[in-house]
C-alpha cells in the first residue's frame, strides 16, 4: 500500500513539474532604442542628461577617462520617444570630446565640442549622421 501512495504522489510531482506549475507574470523592457556612444575624449569626465525636451532631462550616466568607448542606454522614459533631448557636460573645457547619439544603432547625431557642453534635440526618423566616428 506505502508503494502505490508513494508512486501515485511522485507521478503527480513529476507531472506538475512537467506543466511547469503556476507562472509568474514576466516583466521585459522594451528594447533600448536610443543608445549614446563615447567615441573618443581627453576631457577627464562627461555628463550625460537626457529627456523628452530641455525643461525635463535628467543626467543618467557620467563617462570617466580610462571608460573607452563606453556605451550608454539613454533613461527607460525616453527609450520609447520618437524625438530626445540630449545634453553632454564636459571637464574641463578646452579638451575635445566626441559621443554619438544612436537610435536601433544608427548614428542620428555626432556630438563633437571641446566647450563645457553641447545640447540637442534629435528626432529617431532624421537623417543618419556620418560625422560619427565610432
Amino acid at each position: 500500500m506505502r508503494t502505490i501512495i508513494g508512486a501515485g504522489l511522485a507521478v503527480g510531482v513529476a507531472i506538475a513539474a512537467a506543466c511547469g506549475g503556476p507562472k509568474e507574470p514576466q516583466t521585459s523592457l522594451p528594447p533600448a532604442h536610443w543608445m549614446a556612444k563615447v567615441c573618443t575624449s581627453v576631457k577627464d569626465t562627461l555628463t550625460l542628461a537626457a529627456g523628452p525636451n530641455q525643461n525635463d532631462a535628467e543626467s543618467f550616466a557620467t563617462w570617466r577617462t580610462g571608460d573607452g568607448q563606453a556605451s550608454y542606454g539613454l533613461p527607460t522614459r525616453v527609450q520609447q520617444l520618437e524625438e530626445v533631448y540630449l545634453k553632454v557636460t564636459g571637464v574641463p573645457e578646452g579638451k575635445e570630446a566626441q559621443l554619438c547619439l544612436r537610435y536601433d544603432g544608427r548614428s542620428k547625431k555626432a556630438f563633437n565640442f571641446t566647450g563645457h557642453d553641447e545640447d540637442h534635440t534629435v528626432r529617431a526618423g532624421a537623417a543618419d549622421d556620418g560625422s560619427c566616428r565610432c
